[in-house]
């Protein structure tokens, strides 16, 4: 007969003292700009998911850094839209010299786009009392979901539609 033992519930209170949440914050943004363009593509996704656990806090001292983080995201991603593109055709993305497939040699674009996802996520229908939504970022973003030759690049675009 097996024997039956009581199990004993445990319940273990992680909660962080805000100040102590905010400093790791901090620290996750400023790490956050720092390897956005990681070589890395294991640390750039760990940036895009740490953005926006971050930016769920919305806590206001932290809204200059996140304001500084957007920025960069949007730099980079119109930086690696236009060293992607052919300079005789907009409708098509340039190919991966030495590549070999489509989903290899455009970094930080994919990465780009799930921060940006992270953003609008974690700030739901106030992501656009917070940050302007431009013409320019939404035509990259068609452009990213439809025509880019790299289908990790359109899901990340298809993903910011999605929040």
């Amino acid at each position: 007969v097996p024997s039956t033992t009581a199990v004993e519930e445990v319940t273990l209170d992680l909660t962080l003292p805000h100040e102590l949440l905010l400093t790791l914050a901090c620290a996750l943004l400023e790490s956050s700009s720092e390897n956005l363009e990681h070589k890395e593509p294991r640390i750039r996704t760990l940036v895009a998911k740490s953005i926006g656990s971050v930016i769920a806090l919305q806590d206001e001292s932290l809204r200059d850094a996140t304001r500084a983080l957007h920025d960069s995201i949007l730099g980079s991603l119109y930086a690696h839209l236009e060293a992607g593109r052919d300079t005789n055709s907009k409708s098509y993305s340039k190919s991966s010299t030495g590549a070999f497939d489509d989903t290899t040699g455009w970094r930080a674009l994919e990465t780009n786009w799930q921060g940006l996802a992270a953003f609008v996520a974690a700030t739901g229908p106030t992501y656009y009392d917070h940050y302007s939504l431009t013409e320019n970022l939404l035509e990259a973003c068609e452009y990213s979901c439809i025509t880019h030759v790299n289908r990790h690049v359109r899901a990340a675009g298809i993903a910011v539609l999605e929040q």
